[in-house]
């Protein structure tokens, strides 16, 4: 078991770390800290921690953010530090895309809203009140 003052100092040093761009399963295998269990059950139980742990790790995506767009900045001129370029920023958009799909995820969610006043347009054609139909070229 840890002293009260033991996980406020181990939770201290994982919000830092975390912030800094280590991961759990990093922290807990290369430190002497509790495991992903434990730590995920402290996450689950202390409002406090959950909250400085998520902002935590905002931080850190939005300094990846930075980076990425560091790394597109100083591409270099050549077709090869061009494509070292757009590799490193291809592979941090793809890891961002896995760690925050709401976020920096590819799919495209638009939001329809249905008004029922307007008659659909059916086909390649379009209803206009004024005039007749006209076909889409």
């Amino acid at each position: 078991m840890y002293s009260i003052a033991d996980k406020e100092t181990i939770k201290e040093t994982i919000v830092n770390q975390v912030r800094n761009g280590k991961s759990l399963n990093e922290l807990c295998t290369t430190n002497k800290l509790p495991d992903r269990d434990t730590l995920h059950r402290w996450l689950n139980k202390d409002k406090e921690f959950y909250d400085n742990y998520i902002r935590a790790k905002e931080e850190h995506f939005i300094k990846e953010g930075y980076e990425l767009m560091a790394i597109a900045d100083n591409a270099g001129e050549t077709r090869e530090e061009i494509s070292k370029a757009a590799l490193r920023v291809d592979t941090r958009k793809w890891l961002l895309s896995k760690l925050l799909p709401k976020t920096f995820g590819s799919q495209n969610q638009t939001n329809i809203q249905i008004n029922n006043n307007i008659d659909p347009v059916r086909g390649m054609s379009i209803v206009d009140e004024e005039e007749d139909i006209k076909e889409i070229d």
